[in-house]
């Protein structure tokens, strides 16, 4: 591989270990193909510029036997990895009963490269620039590419280097939370332990790290849980006690000392001149808790815990921070749905910016989304905001003209940030949007509240449930390390049913901590039988996950309300306007509108595509609730009807897109809403477009077919078994014709027996399991003489034969004739 070269000739490379071998330089970036060459390659990049024996090189390459030859071996290898070099040949070089590979600089070898910049970063720390220890910290973190030397097949290297590897990786992951706590941003340092801490639970200094940052965030119960878990995982895995320094941290947190006693103990390993009864005496004019600096802001408390919402929180930053000017973002809107964690963000990041807004913070709950269902009302939005920005009540204009312009002038000039939690629309906002060019408002709400947006230059962040990882992670803070270590199904399965929603979450997690003794596994099932049954603590409105979700249901319009109950009978994971006014009885554009409505709440999300949407399994769980409690059980068997019939004509009318033979199957004939017919496929892309998109929808229909309505069964899986075997999923097609088979066997129809049986064959052919393919085929053919069925024997026959064909001698014509079948 050819090889750039740098200033006066000399060939620049870069070698890595931290993941898969590769060679790099001014043409770009490549592997090592040869295994042998990848172990050469490695021992010599482990030890740069210094002599590796041949002898140790040998044993490397054959750890177990050696051949007899094996020094020639080694010659010839060596010499087939200086060509793969090409012109950075040269770097490895011959030397005394051995070679080296000659590294002129720490950049070139990304390990080496590595340890500088450890190097670096903590002479950053003695100096106290911490901006810049985490930037070397990260940029070294960022060399790592996967697990070190992993395509390097010869296990005595790796387990050598391993160890050392991890160790290094892990103190860069130590200077990086240093980096943190020494700029006091606790709350980003415990974002950064939680994971370390349940992968490294004996790893002590994770855990001084992180009573530091629980207790520099201001959360002190958390501090005093941090120590009281370490010293349970120590004695019962070590029968040992945490070190003397921690019990010492653990002490001052115990006695109420400033936060810069503890950064101090931890920095300097000793115990400073500090006395509980006199704070005078704290080092470096520390002050104590009781004697603030400043006035606390009119906030609520800081959010207990906040995980996965780094890019939310800088994109806040991003918006409402950076410029005081005219054309500068003055409003950003945080929405999404129930139990998201909007107002936990927002008041997490109201009390980390403090100092961009020297004039106050204030937060006002507009109660539009609640219990007793009556939103803030402007007026009385008004008097508060006039009260938290300390106008006497004499002062206060008696009139709500007054008032309004009294708050104007008010907040005209200063710099405030106003925290607008729980609206109900843009209506009930905007009158109380501040005057001031240097003045921020941040809005919470399940509304998008795009009139904000289109009116008022309002910028929107959507805040979505959490990722899989991040879900398990508020687990494991929740319930401990302990608890959760060897439990990933049962951890995984909890936050699936959760909907990763971070009020489930925390809802699931309190109830496993009251049920100590009870299996994880035994909640993940509890869970899925009957998630809104288990999901609330006692009588607590707050925490019932089934009433915040039933707030947003509040707040529809009727139709809106009809629709939404309507989609507890669709079997997901997405839906249409057209499903949608088939399911609930209405013209298309009606539930196109009313789709929007639900989506604009939060109670759907647009899925892939627009127009295309799906709602979490809790909704779905909600609306049947809703649905079984509001319609009759025909009301229900009726609207399952015509969405099964409408999807029925769909999928017979894709089928005749594409194939000279259509499918024999008919649909009921439902009655359908005006307006609603299926679709006309200009040709066979359009039909095998339509089947890719409802796919899943398919899937779904044929697994979770209810009682009266089973031959729709062997119906739908007869109409899509073309377009599956077209789009090459065989392995689909054939479950689905097993699907139809049983269907049909309770249906007593031994014609579309014998076509699953047919549409099972085809599919196997297809996946070239001939054996089973043409026994499939064969019962098929007995079942369709004895019907006298001519058209499905002929079409039968041509498949079997070209079956055979490509079982004999693999002709591909024969997948020509059973691509037309």
């Amino acid at each position: 591989m050819a090889r750039g070269t740098g200033a006066g000739g000399v060939t620049a490379v870069r070698f890595g270990l931290l993941g898969p071998l590769e060679v790099g330089g001014a043409e770009g970036i490549a592997g090592v193909a040869a295994p042998k060459q990848r172990v050469i390659l490695a021992c010599l990049a482990l030890r740069p510029n210094q002599v590796v024996a041949c002898e140790t090189l040998i044993d490397a390459l054959w750890p177990d036997a050696k051949p007899a030859n094996a020094r020639m071996a080694l010659l010839n290898y060596v010499a087939r990895l200086r060509r793969a070099l090409g012109p950075a040949a040269e770097r490895v070089q011959t030397g005394n009963g051995g070679y080296r590979l000659v590294i002129r600089e720490d950049a070139e070898l990304d390990h080496v490269h590595a340890l500088s910049l450890e190097a670096q970063a903590r002479q950053a720390v003695e100096s106290g620039d911490f901006s810049r220890v985490q930037s070397l910290a990260e940029s070294a973190l960022a060399l790592w590419r996967g697990e070190a030397l992993e395509d390097v097949p010869c296990e005595v290297l790796r387990a050598d280097c391993t160890g050392a590897f991890e160790a290094l990786w892990l103190r860069l992951q130590e200077l990086r939370i240093d980096a943190l706590l020494g700029a006091c941003r606790f709350e980003s340092a415990l974002s950064a332990l939680s994971s370390l801490i349940v992968v490294r639970p004996l790893h002590e200094p994770l855990y001084e790290r992180q009573l530091i940052a629980f207790y520099g965030a201001g959360w002190r119960a958390e501090a005093l849980e941090s120590y009281r878990t370490l010293r349970t995982v120590l004695r019962d895995a070590l029968g040992a006690d945490p070190s003397a320094r921690m019990a010492e941290l653990h002490r001052y947190v115990l006695a109420g000392a400033p936060i810069g006693v503890l950064l101090q103990v931890w920095r300097e390993a000793f115990v400073p001149e500090w006395v509980v009864d006199e704070p005078k005496a704290a080092p470096d004019g520390a002050r104590p808790h009781s004697q603030a600096a400043d006035p606390a802001p009119q906030l609520p408390r800081r959010p207990h815990l906040l995980i996965g919402r780094d890019l939310e929180l800088k994109g806040l930053t991003r918006l409402l921070t950076q410029g005081t000017g005219t054309d500068d973002c003055r409003v950003a809107v945080l929405t999404g749905p129930a139990g998201v964690g909007k107002t936990s963000l927002a008041l997490a990041w109201a009390h980390s910016v403090g100092d961009h807004f020297p004039d106050g913070r204030h937060h006002l709950d507009l109660n539009g989304f609640a219990a007793d269902g009556v939103p803030l009302c402007g007026d009385d939005a008004l008097a508060a905001l006039l009260d938290f920005l300390g106008l006497p009540p004499e002062d206060i204009p008696a009139t709500p003209e007054g008032r309004m312009a009294r708050y104007r002038a008010t907040t005209a000039g200063r710099r405030l940030l106003m925290i607008f939690d729980n609206a109900r629309d843009a209506a009930q906002v905007r009158p109380l949007l501040p005057t001031g060019d240097g003045c921020r408002t941040l809005v919470t709400s399940r509304r998008s509240l795009g009139g904000l947006v289109a009116l008022d230059g309002a910028e929107q962040i959507t805040v979505a449930p959490l990722s899989a990882e991040d879900s398990r992670i508020l687990l494991a803070r929740r319930l401990g390390a302990r608890r959760v270590t060897g439990q990933q199904p049962a951890v995984e399965a909890i936050a699936e049913h959760c909907a990763h929603l971070p009020l489930a979450l925390s809802v699931a997690a309190a109830r496993a901590a009251s049920m100590a003794a009870v299996p994880l596994a035994t909640l993940a099932g509890q869970l899925q039988a009957r998630a809104l049954d288990v999901l609330h603590i006692g009588d607590d409105a707050v925490s019932s996950v089934r009433t915040a979700l039933s707030w947003s249901y509040q707040r529809l319009s009727e139709p809106a309300g009809y629709l939404f109950r309507a989609l507890g009978l669709h079997p997901g994971p997405e839906i249409t306007a057209e499903a949608a006014a088939a399911l609930a009885g209405i013209p298309p554009h009606r539930a196109a509108t009313l789709l929007d409505e639900l989506a604009a709440m939060n109670l759907l999300a647009e899925y892939g595509e627009p127009g295309r949407y799906s709602m979490h399994n809790l909704l779905a769980a909600l609306a049947s609730e809703l649905l079984v409690d509001a319609s009759a059980p025909e009301a229900r068997r009726a609207a399952l009807h015509r969405l099964y019939d409408y999807y029925l004509r769909c999928a017979i009318a894709a089928d005749h897109s594409f194939t000279t033979m259509p499918v024999n199957v008919t649909a009921d004939g439902v009655p359908l809403p005006p307006g609603l017919k299926p679709p006309v496929f200009a040709d066979e892309r359009a039909g095998i477009a339509w089947a890719a998109a409802e796919h899943k929808v398919l899937m779904s229909l044929i697994n979770h077919v209810v009682a009266g309505l089973e031959s729709y069964v062997w119906r739908l899986s007869a109409a899509n078994s073309r377009a599956l075997v077209a789009r090459g999923r065989f392995h689909d097609a054939a479950k689905q014709g097993r699907l139809a088979q049983a269907a049909a066997l309770r249906c007593g129809n031994r014609a579309a027996v014998g076509h699953a049986h047919f549409q099972i064959g085809r599919a196997l052919a297809f996946s070239g399991e001939f054996q089973t393919a043409r026994y499939q085929l064969k019962r098929a053919l007995r079942i369709q003489r004895s019907l006298g069925d001519e058209a499905g024997q002929a079409e039968t026959d041509r498949t079997l034969t070209s079956c055979r064909a490509l079982a004999g001698d693999g002709d591909r014509r024969g997948v020509e004739v059973m691509a037309q079948a």
